[in-house]
């Protein structure tokens, strides 16, 4: 079996010519069953997530977490306003 992606020290681009350099040659090459192999692990390292899921939806928790405290706060700025103005209106009667 020819070597893996991961063995080998090149672009994916490389990589694919390799692959199919190998499956062109014919019967001193790939079999069709590895080529598709060789194909897949090529796809998958192209394209699959590279980084750890778990860190981003933790990330993305802090992240929700920080903007309900800003609109928390926001809202309590807002209400101190409101009672504020309701005040000042009512002195204004006076």
């Amino acid at each position: 079996m020819a070597a893996q992606f991961s063995d080998l020290n090149i672009s994916p681009r490389e990589y694919g010519q390799y692959v199919d350099g190998k499956y062109s040659t014919g019967s001193k090459g790939l079999t069709e069953e590895e080529y598709k192999k060789l194909r897949a692990d090529l796809f998958a390292s192209e394209y699959a997530p590279k980084q750890d899921l778990s860190q981003f939806d933790t990330l993305l928790s802090k992240l929700e977490a920080s903007k309900l405290k800003q609109l928390g706060e926001a809202n309590r700025a807002r209400r101190g306003d409101i009672y504020a103005q309701g005040l000042a209106s009512m002195m204004t009667n006076f």
